[in-house]
């Protein structure tokens, strides 16, 4: 069973302490912003010449509509600054890829996709990843705990064991099956009374087969060793008091929400995640939880991009940062790479992607996303190199739609040819895929 996971952080990063040291034929993590993944170095490719597209619009927003579905930002209710007055929660001009995905693998799970954010500040397009095929944007979880809730305190058995538990998962999935019953045989009546068409009726029995489908998936979820894995992940939201979810508990909030899709990955209640931190531009990742010369950081990661608040040190605060945000990919991987799955685990049959809207905050450029990409997709992707598409500096020929199209096929979608609207790339070689194999 394959998984994608997409880990957004915002506002680029400071590129000349983020890449590789070396060539791709003999590189080194070490020293970099990427050192925390070097104990993962054969389990992710790096992907450097890949470009996304803004057009002339808000570079967070536009660039991260861009980065996910392939097109710049809806931009008919723009002006020449910003993107945040589009209405109606219509960003997009299409699905984003994860949604697509989403479709293809429908009625898997009980849990199409995962969508969380971490403490958004402003609503604006830059703080969403996920979009339907309307152009809206999938609305988040952004609390940890209302997500523990909703997916897994009913059916994680972690705390005094026995019989008490298994009598409470009875009781559950007893209660589950006696309204899913109801809502199928009052469909049924509908379609008998009502007189329906032929097609219609078709169209009744289909629903009735997806509700009695989810009835399958939501009692299969977590077998016995799915939930025994998932109750040591989650254990601290048993076990220890709730903390307020702020801006002081920025890293022990993502921490949760990196547990939280783990956890879902591990029990197979969804096998699609997608998680963006903070939001890009303005009032982004807030920084004050990490020292600099042994104070907070009291700026802002976006404020910090700009330069202009400490025109001193904004450099190696930011890489501060980057290396936080290296840290903990390193940690979801990590888990994923932990949970046995047969033979293999969940991350060498996943892919992970981690990617920025831009490459650089000061400039906006989208020339050289930062790109890493993890895991082999059931062998699909060799894993372990230094993807160089385009040599040092120099503006890469390459739009990230490429990399999609080869994510999507190594998922399964081998007839994925074409992604997003190669009108937007200027010309250049699009949906032409990147050889990760």
């Amino acid at each position: 069973m394959k998984r994608l996971l997409v880990f957004h952080t915002s506002s680029g990063v400071i590129n000349a302490n983020w890449w590789p040291k070396g060539t791709p034929a003999a590189y080194d993590l070490m020293g970099t912003s990427l050192e925390p993944l070097n104990p993962f170095k054969s389990d992710i490719n790096i992907i450097r010449g890949l470009t996304g597209h803004h057009n002339q619009w808000d570079a967070h927003s536009s660039g991260l509509v861009n980065l996910m579905t392939g097109f710049p930002v809806l931009n008919e209710k723009c002006d020449n600054n910003t993107c945040d007055t589009i209405q109606e929660n219509k960003f997009a001009r299409a699905a984003s890829f994860d949604q697509i995905l989403a479709e293809k693998w429908k009625g898997k799970t009980a849990v199409p996709s995962l969508v969380l954010g971490i403490l958004p500040k402003r609503e604006r397009p830059s703080a969403y990843l996920s979009y339907g095929a309307d152009g809206r944007y999938i609305p988040q979880a952004r609390d940890p705990y209302t997500v523990f809730k909703t997916l897994f305190r009913d059916i994680l058995k972690c705390t005094a064991g026995g019989k008490d538990d298994d009598q409470k998962l009875a009781l559950l999935k007893t209660r589950r099956k006696s309204i899913l019953d109801a809502i199928s045989g009052d469909l049924k009546d509908v379609a008998r009374i009502s007189q329906l068409s032929a097609p219609e009726v078709a169209k009744f029995n289909l629903y009735v087969d997806s509700v009695r489908q989810m009835e399958a998936n939501l009692n299969n979820m977590g077998g016995e060793e799915g939930v025994q894995v998932a109750c040591t992940t989650l254990k601290h939201f048993l076990s220890e008091p709730a903390i307020p979810v702020n801006d002081t508990n920025y890293p022990k909030v993502a921490r949760m929400m990196m547990d939280l899709i783990v956890a879902a990955f591990q029990m197979d209640i969804t096998r699609i995640a997608t998680v963006t931190w903070s939001v890009g531009g303005a009032d982004g990742v807030p920084s004050s939880w990490a020292n600099f010369n042994g104070k907070p950081i009291q700026e802002s990661y976006h404020a910090l991009s700009h330069g202009m608040v400490d025109p001193t040190n904004w450099r190696e605060k930011l890489t501060i940062l980057d290396r936080y945000h290296a840290g903990e990919f390193a940690y979801i991987i990590g888990k994923l790479k932990e949970s046995t799955v047969g033979n293999s685990n969940i991350l060498d049959n996943s892919l992970a992607l981690w990617a920025s809207e831009i490459s650089d905050g000061n400039t906006h450029s989208s020339f050289n996303l930062p790109i890493v990409l993890a895991g082999k997709a059931g062998g699909a992707i060799k894993s372990g190199k230094f993807i160089e598409l385009s040599p040092g500096d120099a503006q890469p020929l390459f739009p990230h739609q490429n990399l999609m199209v080869s994510m999507m096929q190594a998922l399964g979608q081998t007839s994925f040819t074409s992604w997003g609207d190669t009108k937007f790339t200027q010309g250049r070689a699009v949906n032409t895929g990147v050889k990760l194999t």
